[in-house]
């Protein structure tokens, strides 16, 4: 039964878009540490990201993907495609910092990606999601979203 707006755990859209301003912003932090270049800050900073964008991504698809695929599959598959192609890239990004082989633009490249994603997800998904996710659904993806969050 859709919900209105207001009721019970913050709505999944608050919640994953300030989720992407979070991962956002540790993508301009990835930057900087790129542009000092200190590898073992670099290193550190790195392992945050790919935590926190795992998380994020493992709680959509958790919670909020198979409810949406009943209702749109061509863009569910769509966006679990984007998914996959992210975690490819953050591997293989994540051995570049390791190896200081990693360009600037490559890291820039992929943070307008993850942008145009987020985006595409807040216009198509997430609006959908602030109706249709019930309760348990917006308890459990919020729990996932904070453990991400450290």
């Amino acid at each position: 039964m859709p919900r209105e707006p207001g009721q019970g755990a913050e709505g999944p859209r608050a919640l994953l878009g300030r989720d992407h301003q979070r991962l956002r912003a540790m993508l301009t932090g990835l930057v900087q540490e790129f542009d000092e270049g200190d590898p073992d800050d670099l290193r550190d900073a790195w392992a945050r990201f790919e935590e926190g964008l795992g998380a994020h991504l493992g709680a959509e698809e958790r919670h909020i993907l198979p409810l949406f695929e009943r209702v749109d599959p061509a863009e569910a598959e769509a966006l679990r495609a984007d998914h996959a192609s992210f975690r490819k890239r953050m591997q293989e990004l994540g051995v570049g910092v390791d190896l200081h082989a990693v360009r600037l633009d490559t890291i820039r490249e992929f943070a307008d990606d993850l942008r145009a994603h987020a985006e595409r997800e807040d216009r198509l998904m997430y609006r959908w999601a602030e109706r249709e996710v019930e309760e348990p659904g917006r308890a459990a993806l919020a729990r996932e979203v904070v453990r991400g969050d450290r």
